[in-house]
């Protein structure tokens, strides 16, 4: 909990080592490929993004994205929100090909689910027809 409030307040590097604690606890109690330990995963790599790391982020939320997988399954919507962190964060690499198939990759989650006019899908709308074109560029 202290690790989000962190995050919220800007304390990114104080957010991040709440993170690690919280992830060294995890790994010990529950093992590495346990839901929770995809949620401290994802909040890691959410601080690094913030703070400018994107590679170390990106590396966090593909950990993330393989425990989602694992235990939730393909079409969960915890899933294509890790799939959007990816993409954004490819997006800020100029990586516009990569984040394309990884925003789509999350939009083939969660139009289905919600519908045309829910805010996440025009968010993910918005950001393949950014990415398109840069990819253009």
């Amino acid at each position: 909990m202290g690790d989000t409030v962190l995050d919220d307040m800007g304390d990114y590097e104080g957010a991040l080592a709440k993170y690690e604690e919280a992830l060294a606890i995890q790994l010990s109690a529950l093992g590495k490929n346990h839901p929770d330990v995809a949620t401290t995963y994802s909040g890691i790599g959410s601080a690094l993004h913030k703070m400018g790391n994107n590679e170390d982020a990106l590396a966090k939320y593909e950990e993330t994205l393989s425990i989602d997988l694992s235990a939730l399954g393909k079409h969960h919507p915890v899933v294509a929100t890790t799939y959007r962190n990816i993409a954004l964060v490819l997006h800020e690499m100029d990586d516009y090909s990569g984040a394309l198939l990884k925003f789509q990759e999350s939009l083939s989650i969660i139009q289905p689910m919600f519908g045309l006019e829910h805010p996440d899908v025009k968010d993910c709308l918005k950001w393949i027809e950014d990415s398109k074109k840069k990819e253009q560029k």
